[in-house]
């Protein structure tokens, strides 16, 4: 009966120190250093008794003067022994120009889901079908410029269209398209190819799961 937080903070040799706290007591204890930082913009996945996250490209980058290779870039820790492993996300190599930044993990039938928005063009999603040999499978992919014209955003060349936030809700996945101060929740279903906005705002939103339905967040908070 006790809820704990991992922190993972940096230590001057490159590598990252993880230490869990308890919040309903005064425990405290360091566990381990890692070589690749979790992202904290979103919560971990739980799947088979392992956390999951894309790897901080950022604190990476802080600390070691370039970004992790994408054979590192999904992060792992084990709830029982708190061990942290990596494995590489699927599709093409980002190349010179790591851009984990732009994909997200989430869960879908059950099982572990990465959705990568990094190719402009299209969102394209992938179900690891076979977890002990981490074998992905290409399930669903999505046309960019659709979503942009939904939601009434004129994409001119070198300007930026953030498309993040991935969730499936009632077999639809829900995300964010956002540019400048103007961001869009909407739910695309992913059989019909159809889209239906849920949210709008002039700033940042973040949709999270709420027993059975969703909210979401106005993200700018001062």
């Amino acid at each position: 009966m006790e809820y704990t937080v991992l922190s993972v903070c940096p230590l001057t040799d490159g590598n990252f120190q993880v230490s869990l706290h308890g919040l309903l007591s005064d425990r405290q204890r360091a566990v381990s250093t890692f070589t690749h930082p979790p992202s904290n913009e979103k919560t971990p996945i739980i799947l088979n008794g392992n956390l999951h996250w894309m790897v901080c490209d950022k604190a990476y980058k802080e600390a070691n003067g370039v970004k992790a290779d994408c054979s590192n870039s999904i992060v792992l820790c084990n709830m029982n022994s708190v061990n942290f492993s990596t494995i590489p996300h699927p599709g093409d190599q980002c190349g010179l120009r790591k851009k984990h930044n732009q994909m997200e993990l989430m869960e879908m039938e059950g099982r572990l889901c990465f959705c990568d928005a990094s190719l402009n063009r299209n969102i394209v999603i992938w179900i690891l079908e076979d977890y002990e040999h981490r074998i992905w499978v290409k399930r669903h992919v999505i046309m960019v410029d659709p979503l942009i014209k939904f939601c009434g955003i004129h994409h001119s060349y070198g300007s930026h269209v953030n498309i993040g936030g991935f969730y499936i809700f009632n077999n639809e996945l829900l995300l964010r398209v956002s540019k400048s101060y103007e961001s869009h929740v909407i739910l695309y279903n992913l059989q019909l190819n159809t889209s239906r906005r849920v949210g709008q705002e002039r700033w940042n939103v973040v949709a999270v799961p709420h027993t059975n339905s969703l909210v979401y967040l106005d993200a700018d908070v001062n």
